[in-house]
């Protein structure tokens, strides 16, 4: 279900603290817990503007559609989190969210992040019944 850009994409930016693109290296299911690890090689830093080469953070189990290596996929991460607020997979699907990412990109460095103003804050995910993935 296409939902576009959340509210505020500016202040979901400065919420975050990482948002990249790459390809899905690794995905190593956590021992008695319902998260997997994903490294992602990163092709693209949006933030930090440059971060590091490899990202690592979790992603619930019941993520649709599932990681696997070799796929293309937009993550990001809200801040003082280590699991995905938002997992888009596919040309079609990291298009549409780079469009909105990089359109607020500017106005998110002047932005404050106040406590709950991120979409992905207590909202009910989309995939697997796990924390917000795919919003788009």
């Amino acid at each position: 279900m296409e939902t576009g850009p959340p509210a505020d994409p500016a202040r979901e930016l400065a919420c975050s603290r990482l948002a990249v693109e790459g390809t899905v290296a690794k995905v190593e299911p956590e021992r008695s817990s319902r998260w997997s690890r994903i490294t992602l090689t990163v092709t693209r830093s949006y933030k930090p503007a440059h971060g590091p080469a490899e990202v690592t953070f979790l992603l619930g189990r019941g993520a649709q559609p599932a990681p696997h290596p070799g796929q293309r996929a937009l993550v990001t991460v809200a801040a003082g989190h280590r699991n995905a607020s938002l997992w888009a997979v596919g040309d079609t699907r990291v298009a549409v969210n780079r469009a909105w990412i990089t359109e607020a990109l500017p106005q998110s460095r002047h932005t404050t992040c106040a406590p709950g103003a991120s979409w992905s804050e207590g909202r009910v995910p989309l995939f697997g019944g796990q924390p917000s993935f795919e919003r788009a």
